[in-house]
């Protein structure tokens, strides 16, 4: 009678020795890149119980076995090593791993099970963070809230990352994040599958965590993204989901941006100061300024060019080809080398005031994008080309002169000994013109300045009126120290549609200061101001009618005892 033949359970396999003979199924496989040993075939391989190892095949043996490797087939192999199992994102729990080598054999085997032995782990587990996050993970999941797609620069090459929420069957939810192929998946099943309920295995994910968020994504290729697989694990966690009616959504964009009460919270503690006060500060330190921007310094350009992955200039060369052609290329200085994933940014240098003083102010891209609401790529359709000379700011850029902002600054060493007039801006705190009032606080009524005195004469801010022929001056600023023509149609104060007026002895509207009190930045005294005058011109128009209806009372009077005497 013929010897049954023997295989070593996976769990058994030890370095001890190389003939082995083992029957298992091949469970999944990948092309791994690593910077130390380069290119290996990587598998995921299982025994008929279920015991799981990776395996891998070198470079130079891939071209031979290659054909062999099939996922899902059983197969039976024969001579191979066995070795520790080190490193980040191991798949198995096995303390070793085996490396085929020129000598190893592969047979074919008869299909012992279609088992997938998957080694799911509960959510609250992941989110607790006490897990091996050098161990990959199986998760099931119930997909929900899919953003939208982005490009992202990894290592000097654009790749599609989609971020989504799963769920389980207690309604907790696990941030996940899908790069390359899996994100193009995952997108097309949330474009294909709104408002229905999909269910999401991810084999092998990457453990993760930041800033104490625990969440999983994908170990490149090693990883695994089935979608409505048909299991009965999938069966069973469908029908114990919350009857809640909750289906596949798509989020909209992340702001990009922390919300304003946020920053205003954070700068609470800054002291606020005038440019006067600004410009005499001999310590390095924050401070909240209000102040108007009078031009944009064109001696600057409004933009630059930036490699996305760790945002810093690009400086841009040209080449020139055979052909006779000039190829632009950007070169990193950060990275020491030539990059393709370059986008525009804002880089704005702008002439700024108040009533005390002038300075200029430098703001970098997030910080112009808070004010504008458009990223600078976008205005300039998306080019990654720098001209000769810079293109003209957009009207919506120069938009900007001639409002009131407020803004945290930072003053530095270069400001006090280094004879640098420019101060960078840190934070915006308003995201609006400060000229334009509340609309329960605008005035739509007109004050008689011919009842005031010279002392009580105001400063009018108003907006570019809809009427043509109007013409409005926020300051008395000399035509010399504006670069920008206003003539142009922009706007140069608030957008506000009414008019409204201030004591320019008393206070000046949002941060323009006081002179006499230059740290009074009273906007509902002003409105006061306001209201009080406002109350004298309509009770002063009240008493004139009341006159006129009381001489004509008087006049008919007066004649009807004539009429009635003849």
């Amino acid at each position: 009678m013929a010897q049954l033949t023997r295989y070593t359970p996976v769990n058994n396999l030890k370095p001890l020795k190389t003939a082995w003979r083992i029957q298992v199924r091949i469970l999944h496989s990948w092309i791994h890149f690593t910077k130390g040993s380069g290119m290996s075939l990587e598998m995921i391989l299982a025994d008929k119980d279920g015991n799981k190892i990776q395996a891998g095949i070198k470079k130079e043996h891939i071209s031979k076995f290659q054909r062999y490797v099939k996922n899902g087939d059983w197969k039976i192999i024969e001579e191979f090593s066995v070795n520790k199992a080190t490193g980040t994102y191991r798949s198995t729990t096995h303390s070793y791993r085996i490396n085929f080598h020129y000598a190893t054999v592969f047979s074919p085997s008869p299909s012992i099970s279609n088992e997938v032995w998957l080694d799911l782990v509960d959510f609250t587990t992941i989110l607790s963070g006490n897990l091996d996050q050098n161990k990959l993970v199986d998760v099931l999941g119930q997909l929900v809230n899919v953003g939208e797609a982005q490009i992202i620069d990894v290592h000097g090459k654009p790749t599609k990352k989609i971020d989504f929420q799963l769920r389980d069957t207690d309604d907790n939810r696990l941030p996940c994040s899908l790069w390359g192929k899996f994100a193009d998946q995952i997108s097309k099943v949330a474009q294909e599958s709104l408002g229905s309920v999909v269910i999401c295995l991810i084999r092998w994910a990457k453990l993760g965590e930041y800033k104490e968020i625990r969440s999983i994504s994908n170990a490149f290729d090693a990883s695994d993204v089935l979608v409505n697989p048909i299991l009965p694990v999938v069966d069973d966690f469908r029908r114990m989901l919350p009857s809640d009616g909750l289906a596949l959504t798509i989020m909209g964009p992340k702001p990009r941006f922390e919300p304003l009460k946020v920053r205003e919270q954070r700068s609470l503690g800054l002291p606020l100061k005038t440019i006067a006060e600004l410009k005499a500060s001999y310590e390095i330190e924050k401070v909240k300024i209000f102040c108007t921007i009078l031009q944009i310094d064109l001696d600057y350009s409004w933009y630059y060019y930036a490699h996305i992955k760790c945002n810093k200039k690009v400086f841009q060369t040209k080449k020139l080809l055979s052909d006779g052609a000039k190829k632009i290329l950007n070169r990193c200085e950060k990275c020491n080398a030539e990059v393709s994933a370059v986008e525009a940014r804002y880089w704005l240098h702008l002439d700024v005031m108040d009533n005390t003083g002038e300075t200029k102010l430098m703001l970098f891209d997030s910080f112009v994008e808070k004010i504008i609401g458009t990223p600078a790529y976008e205005l300039l359709e998306g080019t990654d080309e720098e001209l000769d000379d810079p293109l003209p700011p957009p009207d919506v850029v120069k938009n900007i002169i001639g409002k009131t902002y407020q803004f945290v600054v930072s003053v530095e060493q270069e400001n006090i000994s280094r004879g640098n007039d420019e101060y960078k801006v840190t934070e915006v705190l308003t995201s609006q013109n400060l000229n334009q009032a509340d609309p329960k606080d605008e005035c739509n009524y007109s004050l008689d300045l011919s009842s005031m005195s010279s002392s009580d004469q105001v400063l009018m801010l108003t907006n570019n009126s809809d009427k043509e022929g109007t013409s409005n001056d926020v300051f008395s600023t000399p035509s010399s120290k504006r670069k920008e023509d206003f003539s142009d149609g922009s706007d140069q104060n608030s957008t506000s549609k009414k008019q409204c007026m201030e004591k320019q002895s008393d206070v000046k509207v949002d941060g323009v200061i006081d002179v006499e009190n230059p740290k009074e930045h009273d906007l509902p005294k002003f409105i006061n101001k306001l209201d009080e005058a406002g109350e004298q011109v309509i009770t002063k128009a009240s008493e004139e009618e009341q006159k006129k209806v009381l001489l004509k009372k008087i006049k008919v009077e007066k004649i009807e005892g004539q009429n009635g005497a003849k």
